[in-house]
């Protein structure tokens, strides 16, 4: 017993050590055998708790944001509190023993028998294909969104919008601000009755039923996941738009028609594109129709933050091979394939809403959550959605709302002023 309490105390000491490199300790820690390290700062924001030795061991094997996504998804350490102010310990911690080599190797001294072999890997993404292509493309969707709808039906709105939302009020609920969300992208687009709109990466088949109900419009929407266009099918049904709207799976990158559609929306699709974003903005032209308009949303990198070194948790457990860049290098691709910049929005702040009201929807449906995925699902989620809280909060990361035109004749049939948009308000279901 003398034995592991002398091993407790090393690791305190180490880890004082390491936290100290970044000011006053903000949080408390407890250790799984009840003795405790003190917050320095009179309200402290979360409780670390350790529940295993195996934390340090797995974290010294390789300091990154998926070893330690996948301590907590494993229940080796738990945050008691603030969730989303903890991301932060992922700088600490990485940072730390990448910049800290005397702690590194005192780590390294005390782990060195429990250290071979250290993994955790569960639930990761392991696909058929090693090399990036249409095949892994398709696998790494159906790794995401192909759980089951029960799952998404638990938090998401009413119409299955896994966006960020837009708030007309900060108050607005989660359902209005998807809603408006919708509308927004509508009157951007100028849909008109008659219109055919191409919805890339359609999901649930929220924005085409909506377009055709409210706007007329012919809708196409295309996915590549079997469950989302089982279920977008469904809804074109319940809603009685079969006239209206079809749901396709396909690849947007085997799409090779020129000219067959008036508007193009792509709402979290670009994420997923990764260095191809040239390809997929040229490809986005040659479907258009000239005079007409694509607008694209997506999550983007900062210029000026670094992305933390080390294998990432999101990129394994979340998105499979989904890379971000920075908003400019977005526009130049889309410029380079021949569009129009006409309108460039930042949701940032409609972002970290959005992924706050997410998360507090997992926590109240936990148990039910769990009966059709499983425990691990739950703390997968509620570890990502807390971190894209943080990193929205604080600048890391950005989303941007971007309509683009195809002029016709030097027309791009866009209005002179935004107050076209600015109404958005929020339609009847």
């Amino acid at each position: 017993m003398s034995g592991c309490n002398h091993r407790t105390d090393s690791y305190r000491r180490l880890l004082t050590e390491l936290l100290k490199r970044h000011g006053p300790r903000h949080f408390n820690v407890k250790f799984w055998d009840g003795s405790e390290l003190p917050a320095q700062t009179s309200s402290p924001e979360f409780t670390l708790v350790v529940k295993d030795a195996q934390f340090f061991t797995l974290l010294l094997s390789n300091p990154s944001s998926r070893t330690l996504g996948e301590a907590y998804v494993r229940n080796i350490f738990e945050i008691e509190g603030n969730l989303t102010a903890a991301i932060s310990l992922g700088d600490v911690f990485i940072g730390g023993l990448r910049n800290s080599p005397g702690v590194f190797a005192s780590l390294k001294l005390l782990l060195k028998k429990s250290l071979a072999g250290a993994s955790i890997a569960s639930h990761a993404f392991h696909p058929k294909q090693s090399q990036p292509g249409r095949e892994r493309t398709k696998e790494a969707i159906a790794f995401h969104y192909d759980l089951p709808v029960e799952f998404w039906l638990l938090w998401l709105d009413p119409r299955l919008l896994y966006t960020c939302a837009y708030f007309p009020t900060p108050q607005a609920s989660l359902a209005d601000a998807q809603t408006a969300k919708l509308e927004l992208i509508c009157r951007k687009l100028g849909l008109r009755a008659g219109d055919e709109l191409l919805d890339i990466g359609c999901g649930w088949g929220g924005l085409i039923c909506y377009a055709a109900k409210h706007y007329g419009v012919k809708a196409t929407g295309i996915t590549l996941s079997r469950r989302q266009a089982d279920y977008a099918r469904e809804l074109v049904a319940r809603e009685n738009l079969k006239e209206m709207c079809q749901v396709e799976i396909s690849d947007f990158r085997e799409m090779n028609g020129i000219e067959h559609y008036d508007k193009i929306a792509g709402v979290g699709v670009i994420e997923h594109v990764g260095e191809a974003q040239l390809d997929y903005f040229r490809r986005a032209w040659r479907l258009l129709r000239s005079g007409g308009h694509f607008l694209n949303q997506g999550i983007t990198s900062t210029a000026t933050e670094e992305i933390r070194p080390g294998e990432s948790f999101i990129d394994t457990y979340i998105f499979p091979d989904a890379r971000l860049v920075p908003i400019s290098r977005t526009l130049t691709h889309a410029e380079r394939a021949g569009f129009e910049v006409r309108d460039v929005e930042s949701l940032r702040e409609h972002y970290i809403r959005t992924s706050r009201l997410w998360r507090e929807a997992i926590e109240t449906r936990a148990r039910e959550i769990e009966a059709v995925t499983s425990a691990m699902t739950v703390r997968i989620f509620r570890l990502y959605l807390a971190g894209f809280t943080s990193e929205f909060q604080r600048g890391r990361l950005n989303i941007y709302q971007t309509l683009l035109a195809k002029p016709a004749g030097g027309d791009s049939a866009t209005p002179w002023i935004r107050e076209a948009w600015s109404k958005t308000g929020v339609r009847e279901t």
